[in-house]
């Protein structure tokens, strides 16, 4: 043990212990001036979730990173989308989609963070185009249905909420979100026995789902609020089965 501290304390007082440590702290240095907004970024999606969540710092390096640059990383637009929606900053959400589907086009996860917003500031339409369009560009996910049917319901349009679900319905039989999407559209057409059984998978999907599960479905979001928000959900399930028993002894 003696002979190694005393190898440690020989190196450390060599020359070249010296150049070392210079030559880290330049490598550090230029990483930092010519990389500094892929640093700040990286910082910011470790605190939102990658690492812990802070949405307050993690918007303060976003906004490092995009001052960083004449031009914006890929998804760092996106990343600010996001964090302001999560904030109710509605406008400045649409707007940074706006400016990341006009740098990176391809991003097709733009127009759905674009088609939330737009649909809590009950611009249907607009959201209902978004969402299409997020379907075509990454078809067959139950989030981007299950959005689309809803709006479409929201409408009035519970025939198009259905029609929409039915066309992901077979992959995803116990999700218990689009299952009690489902179920609550074909309630309103009249389709009992159908709505009942989507609701009993929902019911099976819910009480089975943990709440990092939950969690998932909803990345940005504080992870103190995924076991209020599973409960919710199964408490709201409940409700429409029971929603449902008052419309069939009406029939």
């Amino acid at each position: 043990m003696y002979k190694i501290r005393n190898l440690i304390f020989k190196v450390w007082q060599s020359k070249y212990t010296f150049y070392f440590i210079i030559t880290l702290l330049l490598i550090i240095l230029f990483s930092v001036i010519n990389y500094r907004d892929r640093i700040a970024k990286c910082v910011g999606d470790g605190l939102f979730g990658a690492w812990t969540y802070n949405i307050e710092w993690a918007e303060t390096f976003y906004n490092i990173a995009d001052k960083s640059k004449a031009s914006s990383l890929p998804w760092l637009n996106y990343q600010l989308a996001r964090v302001h929606f999560i904030k109710g900053n509605l406008i400045k959400s649409i707007d940074y989609s706006n400016l990341e589907l006009e740098l990176y086009p391809a991003n097709c996860r733009s127009y759905y963070m674009r088609g939330l917003a737009y649909g809590y500031l009950e611009k249907l339409e607009e959201a209902i185009s978004d969402f299409e369009k997020f379907n075509s560009c990454i078809p067959l996910t139950w989030a981007g249905h299950n959005d689309l049917a809803w709006l479409w319901y929201r409408l009035g349009n519970a025939t198009k909420s259905v029609e929409i679900i039915e066309r992901v319905n077979i992959i995803y039989e116990y999700n218990p979100w689009l299952q009690n999407t489902y179920g609550v559209a074909l309630m309103n057409i009249g389709r009992y026995d159908e709505a009942k059984k989507a609701f009993d998978n929902a019911k099976l999907g819910a009480d089975t789902l943990t709440v990092e599960a939950w969690g998932n479905a909803y990345p940005g979001n504080n992870p103190l609020i995924y076991e209020t928000g599973l409960q919710k959900m199964r408490e709201n399930i409940e409700e429409n089965i029971k929603l449902l028993s008052t419309y069939r002894d009406k029939k």
